[in-house]
């Protein structure tokens, strides 16, 4: 059977860009390994004080306006499922403190029946605070949700959240 050229030109090509395609899906799911939450995602926790209307999303995250009063704050942190080669799942929280105070959060993992799987607390005083917080898969892995929530001090900032593994 003979093909003429312009119908070999098709196939090879058809097939080159099919091999190039399939390489650029292997490299995103690679690189993707870190998701991105921005600190708009957190809302007021529990029964909204009068301060309440101190929590302002923002582009650069989510502030307590209040120069008086702390404002707690649920966020959910959104991963990729792990991959089983990792033995921990590490999650950063991201913000500032321009006037001084202490964040306080906890982390927390919990299953399909909501049951909390692990829970941990951090706190920062620092101006510019990047804190990282680490599960192990038997605490976090397989089909858990994760959430975090925190206290933030008067003027405080919360940035974001960047889960990986």
């Amino acid at each position: 059977m003979k093909f003429s050229a312009p119908y070999l030109r098709k196939i090879f090509l058809s097939a080159f860009f099919a091999a190039i395609s399939s390489l650029g899906i292997a490299q995103q799911s690679v690189a993707a390994g870190n998701l991105n939450t921005v600190g708009t995602a957190c809302v007021q926790f529990g029964v909204p004080p009068a301060n309440a209307r101190d929590l302002a999303p923002f582009i650069q995250g989510v502030r307590n306006l209040s120069m008086l009063f702390p404002v707690e704050v649920s966020c959910p942190v959104i991963r990729d499922f792990p991959d089983p080669a990792t033995t921990q799942i590490v999650v950063f929280v991201d913000g500032d403190l321009p006037n001084g105070g202490t964040l306080a959060c906890t982390m927390f993992s919990f299953d399909v029946s909501g049951v909390i799987r692990a829970s941990k607390s951090f706190q920062s005083t620092s101006t510019h605070f990047g804190v990282p917080v680490s599960f192990t898969l038997a605490e976090a892995g397989g089909f858990t949700y994760m959430s975090l929530r925190c206290t933030l001090p008067p003027n405080a900032v919360l940035r974001g959240i960047m889960a990986g593994h």
